[in-house]
């Protein structure tokens, strides 16, 4: 349904998805910050440069080469592409359902994953319960992994949350447990 709203040029849902409202992320005390952090790093990482270009550093032209790419690609490209970003982070102004043009958000699953005795039953239950009081229309799906789990399907046929496992030899047979394919590509529809 989505997909179909993005597609239509025009159509409030369409307005509403593409003028998304956002704000910085960091405070007047946390930009200057990162400004400060910044030319502090731009400086230190020049004078590096302008210590490691010096000719008395080479030894093997090759060696040298091939460590001053390395070393110019981790301090100096990976640290400027992230600054950058970081400098330009922002995050959407949040907005009330009720603000949102009807049929922009169509339906929507919620999903927990799971592996049988690597999280207590107790963890499990207050992730079920957490999805069960969710209270935007949803389909809630717990996925379990690695063996079926009777007492996690109870749990969640009592709070009405579909129960999933890919190995389970007795709904789906011995073929389907191979685990060759995705989780999420075996689900049932739910229509």
């Amino acid at each position: 349904m989505t997909s179909d709203l993005i597609g239509r040029r025009g159509s409030p849902a369409q307005d509403f998805l593409t003028s998304t409202e956002t704000t910085r992320v960091f405070t007047r005390a946390q930009q200057f910050q990162y400004v400060a952090l910044v030319i502090l790093w731009v400086f230190v990482s020049g004078f590096f440069w302008l210590w490691w270009l010096q000719p008395r550093h080479i030894g093997s032209p090759v060696l040298y080469t091939l460590v001053s790419v390395s070393l110019f690609y981790g301090l100096t490209v990976l640290p400027s592409i992230y600054l950058f970003y970081l400098g330009y982070m922002r995050k959407p102004v949040p907005v009330s359902i009720h603000d949102v043009p009807p049929g922009t958000v169509g339906k929507v699953a919620v999903i927990t994953l799971t592996v049988p005795g690597s999280e207590s039953l107790s963890i499990v239950r207050r992730q079920l319960e957490a999805m069960s009081n969710i209270r935007y229309p949803h389909d809630s799906w717990i996925l379990v992994d690695k063996e079926p789990s009777p007492a996690i399907e109870q749990m969640a046929r009592e709070l009405g949350i579909s129960y999933f496992c890919r190995h389970d030899d007795q709904v789906w047979g011995p073929q389907r447990c191979r685990g060759l394919e995705p989780d999420c590509a075996a689900l049932p529809d739910q229509d």
